[in-house]
């Protein structure tokens, strides 16, 4: 492959559009290359599933990376998120500037708690390319935990204005234990549709050595990328750093920062 094509290859991953829910590369989701985004893994991040709520926590975070060593091609990633006992929400943006100008989206996600490890949301994302703003996304999601060593979730979004990729759904499920003193893994397993276009399958693990050091990798075979990333913290602050393989077009890294504070029991 030569570099113009290496180019843009590596551009059509990352510009911020409808096709970012499946984007592979994105803040802490670089370490699974994608791999976790239909089950919860992370609760901040475009393209993650919408069903957030119940988990009582307060955070932020901040990623920034330059895919495969693309010349004048810098991304950078912000979201938050609040969630109670019942409900939550969630607002991450992302935003590239590189050769053909500048673009930026910002994604809202609103989860509802619904009990026996049960919770739905809805999101939607709006894009801005160049000064030209416009709603381009809605999606949906669900998440059952109702028994804490297995996770299955499903995730569907539909492009408002497009023709070439107008649907993309889901599904995913994984299997861990937590154990004492701070150790404890989960293995997961996800497909996602996309029309005309064969599944795209994707498999992580999260290995946690101690409630401040954890190993997180992932192998997607469509986009020919395996991700692995360590993440380390003290107290409420936690930094990652996560290194993206491609087949083709060599490695990427990514670093970023993220805050958590739990709220406690919270009746809302």
């Amino acid at each position: 492959m030569n570099r113009i094509h290496a180019g843009i290859l590596a551009l059509s991953l990352c510009v911020p559009s409808f096709s970012s829910i499946r984007i592979p590369f994105s803040g802490p989701m670089g370490a699974t290359a994608g791999a976790g985004s239909v089950l919860g893994w992370e609760v901040s991040g475009q393209g993650l599933n919408p069903a957030v709520g119940g988990i009582q926590i307060l955070g932020f975070s901040f990623s920034t990376y330059a895919p495969f060593g693309i010349e004048n091609l810098r991304i950078s990633e912000a979201g938050m998120i609040w969630s109670g006992a019942k409900w939550g929400m969630g607002v991450d943006y992302r935003g590239w500037e590189g050769p053909v100008g500048y673009s930026s989206s910002m994604e809202i996600r609103e989860g509802l708690n619904l009990g026996k490890g049960a919770t739905v949301g809805l999101s939607i994302q709006g894009m801005d390319e160049n000064g030209i703003s416009r709603v381009n996304e809605w999606g949906a999601g669900f998440i059952w935990n109702g028994i804490p060593f297995i996770k299955l979730g499903v995730m569907a979004s539909a492009a408002i204005e497009s023709e070439n990729d107008p649907f993309h759904a889901g599904l995913g499920a994984d299997a861990g234990w937590a154990l004492k003193n701070g150790y404890g893994f989960r293995l997961c397993v996800e497909s996602h549709y996309l029309p005309n276009q064969s599944l795209d399958w994707r498999f992580g693990a999260r290995l946690r050595l101690h409630s401040l050091l954890s190993l997180h990798a992932g192998y997607n075979p469509s986009a020919e990328t395996f991700g692995l990333g360590l993440r380390f913290g003290m107290g409420s602050w936690e930094g990652f750093h996560a290194m993206r393989i491609h087949s083709e077009l060599g490695s990427s890294s990514l670093q970023g920062l993220q805050w958590h504070r739990h709220l406690g029991n919270l009746s809302y």
